[in-house]
């Protein structure tokens, strides 16, 4: 057997070699996924997959604790009312359950925290209009209750009560629009769509910009700020909540960019202290805030 012949045996060896190591790295790979993907088939097999903690991240029951507040606390009970709105006495003349006589009556007091049954309050506004014979201005009569000035087919209206409800279930509580349709629907038997519930909170938020701008002006007379901001989805990535409070108003906004282009639009002409906890500060960012003199951040 000549040298050429050695070499190229040795050649097919360490190649034969080579491939034998990959193919049992393919295999250990192969068999790790096959182990991963039966996990989880698994778990979506099972009813609380999507809500159920993962074995590694569940809290071991000896170090769990106990619910409700610490030993020898105070204990807990609703308080009395501070009104009393009607009282019902229930006279006890003989035995619920053979008739006869009862002696030594005491008397046993209850107070019972009801909600009435909720039912829409329908108000028909009766309006005039006219021209003013002095100016010529078209005038008309007004009312606490109307809250637009459409007619015909758009006539009913929901009230500011019904409006403030609705703004506080989406707004403060958090309800998609639909389900905040529902649970005024379920609650007060208002029926309202989830469009026409959308058109009806962009004009509260008219309503109540003076409000917002008030609360701007606050922040900006105050001698120091505090900020925070996170991620926000409106329709689609990219927008960003900003928070501002002080020691009496706190402000939100939201905006497309990380940039505080607008906190320099609004606090351009105010000495205030900034504190920001953001994680990080694009140079164009310190750039805004040393040329409009917004403080430290």
């Amino acid at each position: 057997m000549d040298d050429n012949t050695r070499q190229i045996i040795e050649e097919l060896r360490a190649e034969n070699r080579q491939l034998r190591e990959r193919i049992e790295q393919l295999e250990n790979e192969n068999r790790r996924l096959r182990e991963q993907l039966e996990q989880i088939q698994k778990l979506a097999m099972r009813q609380a997959a999507p809500f159920r903690r993962e074995e590694r991240l569940k809290i071991p029951p000896e170090q769990k604790k106990r619910p409700g507040s610490k030993p020898g606390h105070c204990g807990h009970f609703r308080v009395v009312p501070n009104h009393i709105d009607q009282t019902v006495e229930v006279p006890l003349t003989q035995c619920p359950h053979c008739g006869g006589q009862v002696s030594d009556c005491s008397r046993v007091e209850q107070i019972i925290e009801e909600i009435e049954p909720v039912r829409p309050r329908v108000v028909k506004i009766i309006t005039y209009r006219g021209v003013c014979r002095c100016c010529g201005k078209d005038v008309c009569s007004r009312h606490p209750l109307r809250t637009s000035d459409a007619t015909g087919c758009a006539k009913v209206r929901l009230g500011p009560r019904a409006l403030a409800l609705a703004a506080c279930l989406n707004k403060v509580h958090g309800l998609t629009m639909r389900t905040t349709c529902r649970v005024i629907k379920d609650l007060a038997g208002l029926h309202i769509t989830a469009g026409g519930l959308s058109q009806a909170l962009v004009r509260v938020a008219d309503k109540v910009k003076n409000s917002y701008n008030t609360l701007i002006q606050d922040i900006r007379g105050s001698p120091a700020a505090f900020a925070d901001e996170t991620s926000w989805w409106v329709g689609g990535p990219g927008w960003w909540l900003w928070a501002f409070t002080t020691q009496k108003a706190t402000l939100y906004r939201v905006e497309i960019c990380l940039w505080i282009r607008w906190i320099r639009d609004a606090f351009v002409c105010s000495r205030l202290y900034l504190r920001c906890r953001c994680q990080s500060i694009s140079p164009i960012c310190k750039r805004i805030i040393q040329k409009t003199g917004l403080g430290n951040l």
